[in-house]
């Protein structure tokens, strides 16, 4: 399950990134895209919080990767929707997205190197 959870955050990570792509391009791109990767996010956070309490003993870098998502999120959701309606500098994208990543790498470590 963990694996899933990491095929389906690393979507929501690549179409974040095409996005900030675009935006350091200064390309447009519809709005509702926003809404489609902050909901996703939020359902594939939702995954990996059902995926930790099914564990019988989830490993301690899967409470990390989610709080780190979790963290990722509320801040996406904050910083993009509520303060920078119109447009986020560069550094604040680059920030969510470099906070993404980093509990993506932590949850690669539980999918695929932990022992079950």
């Amino acid at each position: 399950m963990y694996i899933l959870a990491f095929i389906l955050l690393s979507a929501v990570a690549t179409f974040g990134a095409g996005m900030g792509v675009a935006l350091a391009r200064h390309r447009s791109f519809p709005s509702f895209f926003g809404a489609v990767h902050g909901g996703f996010a939020a359902a594939s956070v939702l995954f990996l919080l059902v995926t930790i309490l099914r564990d019988a003993a989830p490993p301690t870098l899967a409470w990390w990767a989610l709080g780190v998502f979790g963290a990722a999120l509320v801040g996406g959701l904050t910083l993009f929707r509520l303060i920078f309606r119109r447009g986020a500098p560069m550094f604040y994208v680059a920030a969510h997205g470099s906070l993404a990543f980093i509990g993506l790498a932590l949850l690669a470590n539980v999918a695929f190197f932990q022992q079950p």
